[in-house]
């Protein structure tokens, strides 16, 4: 069960200290998630014996760590690396629902690329053969001619400035009206070429092809949760749950999970079952009803995960200043959960405020552009006006 044993370790080397993973029985260990969706006391106990100081934060990851196993073996498997594991798994339906599930979607997957090669086939010809059509060569004419005006006007300016040296160091003439006829001519001349010079610029500034506007954008992305949707049931808050008796003895009849949200002051089950409801909502794109239970709730000073979840519905339902201000709130606190979820959507905010140096410095971030936003990032900075 070598195979099952280094998956296992790289699944739980995130979930136990290192000062206590000498102590594990990686066989027994393996052995209980096998059997976890049976039995689950030979796992529990397993994780008693190391002795950790929060063995229940560890036992609440379990049915996730649990399926992450099955899906790490199904994978395995399905790529002809059978081992002992996924032998005495085949006796499992979540692991055979699996397996037929990556089966499934690999033939999927190979199939689609054989017709999206055959669909290519006639394209490749026509990009070895391909001809500038009458409009890109337009568009490339007219480009190389506002370059040569930029040109031009620069050498005007030149001469101009030329012109007036030499005026300067010129001696007096004795017809007085020749050098004012001389002088109305330069100031003519650099009249004529700065008019010329400031309605390009100012034509350029209004045109900005391409771009959206700052309410576009926002009402574009605003309600983008694909990254929050993925969060779990409890919205990725650190929750405890009691399901153990006192004397962490495993109790013979497990009752259902009864969630309490943890934070510097710990909600009461009926506060945490409200902020779950209002994150459902949020979820839903629900912001107004979410707003409304968890500003009742006031989580800034004792919970400042659930104080995310606000500022979200505010940045969703015309409250932009307040999300902003519970945003910037939330990036001064350190090794913050939700650290990257709220510089991206502060960045938002400050589109829809029009602050653009403050949102596109956010998301030209290190953080941001090696983040699961950084695909959203881009296409907004390639959206963004420049002015």
């Amino acid at each position: 069960m070598e195979r099952g044993i280094r998956i296992i370790k790289d699944i739980l080397s995130n979930s136990i200290p290192p000062e206590h993973l000498e102590r594990v029985n990686w066989d027994e260990v393996l052995n209980g998630f096998v059997v976890f969706k049976s039995n689950q006391k030979p796992l529990y106990t397993e994780i008693y014996k190391l002795e950790l100081n929060d063995p229940e934060k560890l036992i609440f990851q379990l049915p996730k760590l649990y399926r992450n196993f099955i899906e790490e073996v199904a994978e395995d498997y399905v790529l002809g690396n059978i081992s002992k594991t996924s032998e005495i798994l085949t006796q499992s339906q979540d692991f055979v629902k699996r397996v037929h599930y990556l089966k499934t979607l690999r033939n999927v997957i190979t199939k689609a690329e054989r017709n999206r090669i055959k669909e290519e086939l006639p394209l490749a010809y026509q990009r070895v053969t391909f001809q500038p059509s009458e409009k890109d060569i337009e568009n490339a004419v007219k480009q190389k001619a506002r370059e040569d005006l930029r040109e031009k006007i620069q050498t005007w300016n030149r001469e101009v400035k030329k012109d007036v040296i030499l005026e300067k160091r010129a001696e007096p003439t004795a017809e007085k009206p020749a050098k004012n006829k001389k002088e109305t001519k330069i100031i003519s001349l650099w009249l004529k070429y700065s008019s010329v010079a400031a309605a390009i610029v100012i034509g350029f500034i209004v045109w900005q092809p391409h771009k959206s506007s700052n309410e576009m954008i926002f009402n574009n992305y605003k309600s983008n949760l694909s990254n929050i949707k993925d969060i779990d049931q409890f919205g990725g808050l650190d929750v405890v749950e009691f399901n153990l008796s006192l004397n962490n003895n495993i109790s013979r009849d497990f009752e259902p999970f009864r969630p309490v949200i943890k934070g510097d002051t710990s909600y009461t089950k009926q506060q945490s079952l409200a902020i779950f409801k209002a994150i459902e909502e949020i979820k839903k794109g629900e912001y107004t009803n979410a707003k409304l239970v968890l500003t009742e709730i006031n989580p800034k000073e004792d919970n400042r995960q659930v104080l995310f979840y606000l500022a979200l519905a505010q940045l969703n339902s015309n409250e932009v200043e307040k999300a902003i201000n519970n945003f910037n709130y939330l990036t001064n606190v350190a090794y913050y959960k939700f650290e990257i979820e709220v510089q991206f959507y502060l960045a938002l905010g400050y589109i829809k405020k029009g602050e653009l140096k403050k949102a596109k410095g956010i998301l030209s971030s290190k953080l941001i552009q090696t983040s699961k936003f950084s695909s959203e990032a881009d296409d907004i900075l390639g959206e963004l006006r420049w002015f």
